[in-house]
């Protein structure tokens, strides 16, 4: 599907809005006249782009939040930190305009999320959308037509800790609500993974789409804001670093498929569409999502993207699992067995947590070649108060975690997603899947009688939150 599939909507009769652009003059000013680049935000020519961006978010952070051309107004957008109603008769008062109706069909809208779990599958196009919009308008408030929004390039660990231009107090990118260490540089974004590159099929649990809306972008949310800025979806977006995050979640999309992985092609994933601003045209616009699968269609491209990853059965030394293996396979009879919800939740807090998971049936199969993927899947996360911190995931018992024996470590768990309570959260498909068919082919050979039960430990990485009780409803293997 191709842009043609996107339309202005006439939202007014008066004033902004107030004319439906022709179809065909809409079309031609969608489409890019050239090829623009996004840049590394540690390159020169990002450099030079942040710049540009920090001057015009000083401008849209004083327009009036009614303005769809404000920070505010584009804040709001993602996600909000009040009542929508509310937030709308505050800002615009009883009267109808045209600008009312563009926060009424924006605002709140974001997909990906566990509020909007029966769209979770449109979590990469929406933000597609959503950072090329800001892009317009940052180009429309600044002047400058060759804008483009940087990257945050966390996947080299060059890049790991926030770039500096976010951590000037005196600039208009600088937010003081960050995680201690943010904002000198010297906290960084450790445990980010690269998994979603071996992901073969965009959908379902195991997905390219989840993985990577788990780790690295609900990772990097958590890590670097605060429960009331970029670690908590309603306040995410008022950070200035959101932007260059997603830019950089969008390249690991454009990465993706550039590996040689297709995108889905059916009409209620192609189909389904989002409205935005367009600033050069002064509409808001329905965009679909089978409109936005390639950033060559949308006229942008990537100063460099994520190479394809290393075959998945060479990511993992065995030999030095199996030195760990002994202490991994001692289950302690105490800890609870966790197949699925259906045994309670685990309540997470600020030491180490345990739980036996039940061994797949077919696991004693896994030790020599094979097409299939044993996954460990922990999902129906619920807290009513964010953590603030992620948890390193662990197949082995608590000893593993105090030890933090990497060669154990599979992976981190957050709750930026997560929902109120377990009984919400089951309703959802929102998992966290990690690739231990190495790790559980290590266990099996080594085990003489059986695989007993594997242990689970969950650890916090840093202090959560004190009245945060997070908990983890479901865990359990999954071959696919």
């Amino acid at each position: 599907m191709t842009m043609t599939r996107r339309r202005a909507l006439s939202l007014g009769s008066a004033g902004l809005f107030a004319t439906t652009v022709p179809l065909a003059t809409w079309m031609h000013g969608a489409r890019a006249e050239y090829m623009r680049t996004r840049y590394d935000a540690a390159s020169p020519e990002g450099k030079e782009m942040l710049g540009i961006y920090a001057s015009a978010v000083g401008q849209m952070k004083t327009r009036e939040p009614s303005d769809p051309t404000s920070w505010q107004f584009q804040f709001f957008t993602h996600w909000m930190d009040e009542q929508k109603a509310a937030a709308i008769d505050r800002i615009y008062g009883p009267d109808v305009s045209p600008e009312k109706m563009a926060a009424e069909a924006m605002w709140n809208t974001c997909r990906g999320h566990i509020t909007w779990a029966s769209q979770a599958d449109f979590f990469v196009p929406w933000h597609r959308m959503y950072v090329l919009y800001l892009e317009k308008i940052v180009r429309q408030v600044s002047g400058e037509d060759d804008f483009t929004l940087p990257y945050w390039n966390y996947t080299d660990p060059a890049s790991l800790a926030i770039p500096e231009e976010f951590r000037d107090p005196a600039s208009p990118l600088f937010v003081a609500d960050r995680n201690p260490g943010i904002n000198d540089g010297t906290a960084v974004m450790n445990g980010l993974s690269l998994a979603f590159m071996s992901r073969t099929a965009y959908l379902g649990q195991i997905g390219f789409n989840r993985t990577l809306d788990n780790n690295p972008h609900g990772a990097v949310h958590v890590m670097v804001g605060t429960t009331t800025n970029m670690g908590n979806v309603p306040t995410a977006a008022n950070d200035p670093v959101f932007w260059v995050h997603h830019a950089q979640i969008d390249r690991c999309w454009a990465s993706w498929n550039a590996a040689g992985n297709a995108n889905p092609t059916d009409a209620a994933w192609t189909d389904q569409e989002f409205q935005f601003y367009d600033p050069v045209e002064n509409q808001l616009v329905s965009v679909p999502s089978g409109s936005v699968t390639t950033t060559e269609e949308l006229g942008y491209g990537y100063q460099d993207l994520i190479p394809a990853p290393a075959p998945l059965t060479a990511m993992v030394e065995r030999d030095k699992l199996i030195e760990s293996a002994p202490m991994v396979l001692a289950a302690a009879e105490d800890v609870p067995l966790t197949a699925s919800v259906d045994t309670g939740p685990v309540k997470l807090g600020a030491e180490p947590v345990t739980a036996r998971v039940a061994a797949p049936e077919q696991s004693l199969a896994l030790g020599g070649p094979s097409d299939t993927r044993l996954y460990l899947v922990i999902g129906s996360l619920a807290t009513e108060v964010q953590p603030g911190v992620v948890y390193d995931v662990y197949l082995g018992g608590p000893e593993v975690a105090r030890e933090q024996r990497e060669e154990w470590l599979v992976g981190q768990i957050h709750f930026f997603n997560a929902t109120a309570s377990v009984e919400e959260a089951e309703k959802t498909d929102a998992v966290f899947a990690f690739d231990v068919t190495d790790h559980m082919a290590v266990l099996t050979a080594e085990a003489t009688d059986g695989l007993p039960a594997p242990q689970v430990t969950f650890a916090p990485a840093g202090t959560p939150v004190e009245d945060a009780e997070p908990l983890v409803g479901d865990i359990r293997f999954v071959e696919e």
